[in-house]
């Protein structure tokens, strides 16, 4: 899983590739924000190919088209980047086995 991250890197390239990740499998990216500047025919601001389960992200249009898995699309909110990785703590703090203990606020 890849949990509350915030990525403004620059993404060059050649093949597939994804700003935060090129390919998740079986995993989940779950309140993840990417910023940074795309340049590639297969480079995608989120992932480059797929994930099981994608939530609340942005930007919400930053997956390929490959992608199959389930999408729980977020917008930013108001206060911005911080405001939405707080937010994110918050849900994730009531879901029942989350990793409630891990999550701080930033």
């Amino acid at each position: 899983r890849l949990i509350n991250c915030y990525s403004r890197a620059n993404l060059h390239s050649y093949k597939r590739g994804g700003g935060l990740i090129d390919n998740g499998g079986a995993g989940a990216i779950i309140n993840c924000i990417y910023a940074g500047k795309i340049d590639g025919a297969k480079a995608s601001p989120i992932l480059g190919y797929n994930a099981a389960e994608v939530r609340n992200v942005w930007p919400a249009d930053g997956l390929p088209s490959s992608f199959k898995g389930t999408l729980n699309a977020g917008s930013m909110p108001g206060e911005g980047v911080i405001g939405m990785l707080n937010q994110g703590v918050r849900d994730l703090a009531n879901v029942r086995g989350s990793f409630s203990e891990l999550m701080t606020s930033w």
